[in-house]
Formats: structure tokens, sequence, C-alpha cells
């Protein structure tokens, strides 16, 4: 069966990227939770999808506008020893920062870093060569197993919309697990466990 995986906690029922999202997924039993790390001009690591004004704004000036704006150290301190975590780098340049954070809350679960900026991934398997990451690509490439292999990664994640059984298999037989996103509905969920693909990620997590 494959493993799943809470889209942004459980976006489906609850807001996305919240501490109430990421409760909502414990509770319905995910495996990992993926979430979306961007960096606040004081260097603070938020959990949110779009660029918005995070860059820009300080973390006290986000929750001002914005209370639920969690954090990573938010996300391990709710995930750790309940499940795993999926960490979707959407920028550069937070790799090191991120598997501090990831240290010094002492987190115990199973960790895969994310992004679809490849370069990071290398960043973080020369700082931390152990590590389980994900290369994502939004599109079926000529080349269906380059774009992992080349970012060193563990993981590739897919779009659903380019999930074929020729393009899943091919990364399985380099060695690569494969993780598609973002599967909500049933037939389509049937689907992909019919690809035996290793890992779902979903906005509806309980329907995996």
């Amino acid at each position: 069966m494959p493993l799943r995986i809470g889209h942004r906690g459980a976006a489906g029922h609850e807001r996305e990227n919240t501490t109430r999202s990421f409760l909502r997924a414990l509770d319905l039993g995910v495996d990992l939770i993926e979430t979306d790390l961007r960096e606040t001009s004081d260097g603070a690591i938020v959990l949110y999808h779009d660029a918005w004004i995070v860059r820009t704004s300080t973390l006290a000036a986000l929750r001002a506008i914005d209370e639920e704006m969690a954090t990573l150290e938010d996300l391990l301190a709710v995930a750790n020893g309940r499940c795993g975590l999926m960490l979707e780098l959407k920028v550069t340049g937070i790799a090191e920062r991120t598997i501090a954070a990831v240290a010094a809350a002492g987190f115990t679960g199973p960790l895969i870093y994310a992004s679809f900026h490849h370069d990071e991934l290398l960043t973080i398997h020369r700082l931390q060569p152990d590590a389980q990451t994900l290369a994502l690509i939004q599109a079926e490439p000529v080349d269906k197993t380059r774009f992992a292999i080349d970012a060193q990664a563990t993981h590739a994640g897919i779009n659903i919309e380019f999930a074929t059984a020729a393009f899943v298999s091919a990364l399985q037989n380099s060695g690569l697990k494969v993780f598609v996103y973002t599967v909500n509905e049933p037939e389509d969920i049937a689907a992909m466990k019919a690809l035996r693909v290793d890992g779902i990620v979903s906005d509806y997590p309980d329907r995996v």
C-alpha cells in the first residue's frame, strides 16, 4: 500500500498549512505531512505556499496579519513522534537552516526534503549525505529519470496528470520511490494504487 501523505496537512478539511490542518491530518492517521517552507525577512521559516509578502516581511508582521501563520518549529513540535514529514523547500538558500531546525527539535520521525529547486536538494545531500530527498517535477521529461538522478534524490514527486505506468516504472526501476501529487478523487486514488506508486499526496488523506 502507498504511504498516505497529507497535503499541507489535511487541506481538504482544514485551512492549509495551519496547526489545525496538521492536527487533523494526524487524526486521520497519515504517514507523512507535506508542507511548504518559505523564509521571512528576519530568517524565520514559515509554512506557506504562495510567495505573497513572506520574503519581505518579518514573522511578527506576518502574524499580525495572519495569527495562524505556522513556523517549521510549530510543525516539528506537533508531528514529532506521531508521523513523518515531507518538507518542500519553496525557495533556495534555506537548506542549512531547515536541517538545523529539524536537528534542534530532536525530530525522530521519517523525513523527506522535497523541492522543485533541485540545486537545493544537492545542498541538502552535501550537508547531510544520508538524508532522503524528493525531486519534484511538473511534467514528464524526455528522459524520465535524469532529473531525479542528477539531483541525487531518493524519491521523485510527479504530477498526477503525467503519472503513467511507463513514467512510474522507469523511476522505480532506477531505484527511486515515486510519490504522486495531488490526488483527491477516489477514482484517481484507485488508479495510482493500481500503478503501485510508493506514496499518494492528497488533500483528503482519509480517502487513500
